[in-house]
């Protein structure tokens, strides 16, 4: 659960001055910043390995979801 007067009190400290944000550099991400790295480099280094067959499937089921949400645009007997 989002702590809302706390994130307002952090950004109006932000904003008035009293709160500093400063950028750093580490030799390792932050837990956050890991997690999301690795669904990254996951994504990418693992985007070959299925079979060419369930890739053209799958781009053929982005198309048809495409094509549903273009719904009244389209002329039914095109």
């Amino acid at each position: 659960m989002l702590d809302l007067p706390r994130l307002e009190q952090i950004l109006n400290g932000i904003s008035d001055g009293s709160l500093q944000v400063v950028a750093v550099e580490t030799a390792v991400p932050s837990p956050v910043a890991a997690s999301l790295l690795s669904s990254l480099s996951a994504s990418y280094m693992y985007e070959w390995d299925a079979p060419k067959a369930e890739r053209q499937l799958a781009e053929l089921a982005l198309r048809a979801d495409s094509l549903d949400e273009l719904g009244p645009r389209i002329d039914p007997q095109a």
